[in-house]
């Protein structure tokens, strides 16, 4: 093997190696901040999150849904936090949130969103709370 294509290849590797050891360093970093912010609130358990939305008028099984949902997709040691943003706390990808919000709204309405309600997912940050997701699921946008 010729120097110039063992240096490449080595390049390569390393540039691979970067960029998942940068990704595992942020995932982390993430998780840090988030064990931070959760020690510096009070915590909800999950009877307490269900009525913080309960009193905010929506219906407690789409909300003990969403919990269920957003809580399998954390680290056990979190507890989902109504104030939360989903993407920027929890790092969840809004294409899965769209999903979620999606799902949920099937469950809610027996039906599937129009295309004007499908548009609205389509919009950046249209399903990055709680609150956006629950009232996209109750048809409350």
């Amino acid at each position: 093997m010729s120097f110039p294509l063992a240096f490449i290849l080595l390049l390569f590797v390393g540039l691979i190696a970067f960029v998942f050891l940068t990704a595992a360093i942020g995932r982390a970093y993430s998780n840090y901040k988030l064990k931070i912010k959760q020690k510096l609130r009070k915590g909800y358990s999950k009877e307490e999150f269900i009525k913080h939305f309960t009193d905010l008028n929506f219906n407690e099984q789409t909300i003990n849904n969403l919990y269920n949902k957003i809580k399998s997709s954390l680290p056990s040691s979190f507890i989902p936090h109504p104030n939360d943003n989903l993407s920027d706390d929890y790092q969840l990808h809004k294409d899965y949130l769209s999903y979620v919000a999606l799902d949920l709204f099937r469950k809610t309405q027996g039906q599937s969103p129009n295309i004007e309600q499908e548009k609205y997912l389509s919009k950046k940050k249209s399903v990055d709370t709680f609150v956006k997701i629950l009232n996209f699921a109750e048809k409350k946008i």
